[in-house]
């Protein structure tokens, strides 16, 4: 039994952990997309302004996104969350 609850507690964090959030880049120009979350860190590419990513985590200043079949990290300052506007009109 403790197994068995010791499974579900783990298959339920594995479902948080991997759930994104849709956000659009809100800069002047481009943000540049990283390696890792430093500004020393490679710059992998670019994303425009306008653009949106799929954002799975947001700490210390930087939002870990899916990017090119992996995770990358861009700046947090530079991104806001896309309002579902067809769910709102629902309602």
């Amino acid at each position: 039994m403790r197994t068995l609850c010791l499974i579900i507690v783990i298959l339920c964090c594995s479902v948080f952990a991997t759930a994104q959030i849709k956000y659009e880049v809100t800069t002047s120009t481009f943000l540049n997309v990283r390696s890792y979350a430093s500004t020393d860190a490679p710059v992998l590419g670019t994303i425009n302004n306008g653009g949106e990513v799929y954002v799975y985590d947001i700490a210390n200043g930087w939002a870990k996104i899916s990017y090119d079949g992996g995770y990358a990290y861009i700046s947090s300052d530079y991104i806001t969350k896309v309002v579902d506007r067809t769910s709102m009109s629902q309602q």
